[in-house]
């Protein structure tokens, strides 16, 4: 059951009772976007489990996966996002090298409700981190390659297979958790914060992930998850905050934390931020900035189509994912009727742990 439309906030279920605040699409979300939300709504009640009948080979995954990677690659998300990361590099006076990169739950290729949003979300998830690997090895200054690990517990060995011709090494839950050290990048989209808190005993280089304000919002009406929040807490104070931009809710209230270098200064941090007038993203060094347009949505089963002044009209309007506003709190049925309204965190809020 969706919250009334008046209210701009929803509440999403969450295991063990915990609750998170997100953005409820407005009536001109992407008709494909819309369509995308009833599917993944259908896998949270069927729920995505290891599939016991695999469905695709190896081969087939690859040729799917070819396929996001191409619209990935293509898409105005991932634009924005290289420039973020390529401006946050040149700004950051020596930062911690990276060695290693673990990605934790992108969703299995083949999930057993047959999801087509669930493998969708998980390939999109992949190429992303992938993307993001590339670009930083290719922006080091040394030749070191990065080694990349996953871990998903719903993976079957298909799955498995394909990541190891992807060029990944396949850790089986929870051993990532373990490999996570002052070199490493943590991409984990949608997690539940005991897995967060889990692998960052040890905090990392560069962490990708759900930023501590989206959980300090959760822990307003459940104090006994705080405790947990103690790692990000520590990020959010040293570390440089950039913003994910988010590509039909794939990506929503994804944040980014970096360390910063030891000679930078807070002062020297890149700013992030959204102009409430041009709903743009602002991307600089204290007063040099630039402007980069707010994302429109992508489609999402064929090749990006140019969008009309119409559309990017109609896209501007829409809340920017950067945008900060105040949740309103729960009444007591809304926690009891709890709903899912986004892709990305249905896709792994029900599953195993990863």
């Amino acid at each position: 059951m969706t919250a009334a439309p008046e209210r701009e906030w929803s509440q999403v279920s969450r295991k063990r009772g915990h609750l998170r605040h997100v953005k409820t699409p407005t009536s001109k979300t992407n008709g494909k976007a819309e369509k995308e939300l009833v599917q993944v709504v259908e896998s949270l009640l069927l729920g995505i489990r290891p599939n016991p009948n695999p469905e695709y080979t190896v081969g087939d995954i690859q040729k799917h996966h070819q396929f996001v990677k191409q619209s990935w690659e293509s898409s105005e998300c991932w634009k924005v996002l290289k420039e973020i990361l390529v401006s946050a590099l040149s700004s950051g006076f020596g930062r911690p090298p990276i060695n290693k990169a673990v990605c934790l739950g992108p969703g299995p290729y083949d999930p057993s409700n047959g999801s087509s949003a669930a493998r969708r979300t998980a390939h999109m998830q992949t190429a992303a981190f992938c993307s993001i690997v590339d670009l930083l090895e290719s922006e080091s200054s040394g030749s070191q390659k990065i080694k990349r690990v996953i871990q998903e517990p719903a993976f079957t060995q298909v799955d498995k297979d394909f990541c190891i011709k992807l060029g990944f090494d396949v850790a089986e839950t929870p051993a990532a958790f373990s490999m996570v050290d002052e070199s490493t990048i943590l991409f984990g989209i949608h997690m539940e914060l005991r897995t967060y808190h889990q692998a960052l005993s040890t905090l990392p280089c560069l962490f990708i992930g759900g930023g501590v304000e989206e959980w300090e919002s959760v822990a307003d009406y459940d104090p006994e998850i705080r405790p947990l929040l103690s790692p990000m807490s520590k990020m959010a104070a040293t570390y440089d905050r950039l913003t994910f931009p988010d590509l039909n809710y794939i990506f929503s209230s994804t944040t980014i934390y970096w360390r910063r270098g030891e000679n930078q200064s807070r002062s020297s941090s890149p700013v992030f931020s959204v102009a409430e007038d041009t709903k743009e993203l602002s991307v600089g060094i204290d007063s040099e900035s630039q402007t980069i347009p707010h994302i429109p949505p992508a489609q999402d089963d064929a090749p990006p189509a140019p969008s009309t002044t119409e559309d990017m009209k109609e896209t501007n309007e829409k809340s920017s994912p950067t945008q900060t506003s105040s949740p309103i709190p729960p009444t007591t049925e809304e926690i009891e009727e709890a709903s899912v309204v986004r892709n990305g965190v249905v896709s792994n809020s029900l599953r195993l742990e990863s």
